[in-house]
């Protein structure tokens, strides 16, 4: 999977600084590194590894669940891990492959900190497993704390590729309201350009596997579509 990382730095420090008053003061400057390390990356090496050495974590909140109710407080801590290799010439190309990409989340009761409340992840499958080549899936070893065993599946599929899109659908769950006022004062037209064209590339390609496999069901279809070549950048429209 390619991705054009000078387009996709413009989007992180978007979304890194409409984030920003959603998440407590102690982790705002891990957050802005998120952006540093990226164009840091990118400017310095031809294979580099893109991550959160600690959790970001983000304020208290109870609006979520149901509208004008409010809910027990909850706060939510954020890491990824991503890791890219250069495309040939190009010297200096901006286009880079994605060999792995997963985005975790731990969401804690803020009055019981004993255990997480739920842990979950959205990545691209390995090789060998099943299930779709982008997913959500509850951490094993969380069910393996409720449970007999370590619960690998269900893997739900999902149209959150990138760490971006994946905080962007927390924040959404969680922070209903705020979330949509601080979009509405952010670089929402970069946000939005950039996220519509990721999810109209992955859907097309999504069609098309669809159209080449008539003996099976769309939603069984996905469990056996890898996308090593699918081309993520805005000049592949």
């Amino acid at each position: 999977m390619i991705i054009d990382l000078r387009e996709y730095s413009k989007e992180v420090v978007g979304y890194t600084r409409t984030a920003k008053s959603l998440v407590e003061r102690a982790s705002q400057s891990a957050l802005e590194k998120v952006a540093l390390d990226l164009e840091t990356g990118q400017d310095t090496q031809d294979h580099f590894y893109w991550n959160t050495p600690k959790a970001i974590r983000t304020i208290e909140t109870r609006d979520y669940d149901r509208a004008g109710q409010s809910a027990p407080p909850v706060y939510v801590e954020w890491g990824f891990r991503a890791e890219f290799t250069r495309q040939p010439a190009p010297r200096r190309n901006a286009k880079w492959r994605i060999d792995e990409l997963t985005t975790q989340f731990k969401v804690w009761a803020a009055r019981d900190t004993t255990r997480p409340a739920l842990v979950f992840h959205i990545d691209r499958k390995s090789p060998g497993q099943f299930g779709p080549d982008f997913h959500m899936q509850v951490s094993e070893d969380y069910t393996a704390s409720a449970g007999p065993l370590h619960l690998a599946v269900p893997r739900f599929p999902t149209h959150c590729l990138l760490p971006t899109d994946c905080l962007d659908l927390v924040l959404s769950e969680f922070f209903q309201q705020k979330w949509l006022k601080e979009q509405s004062e952010g670089p929402i037209n970069l946000m939005r350009s950039a996220q519509l064209t990721r999810a109209k590339l992955y859907s097309e390609a999504i069609a098309g596997m669809w159209q080449a496999k008539p003996r099976s069901t769309p939603i069984s279809a996905l469990q056996n579509f890898p996308l090593p070549s699918l081309n993520l950048s805005h000049e592949s429209r």
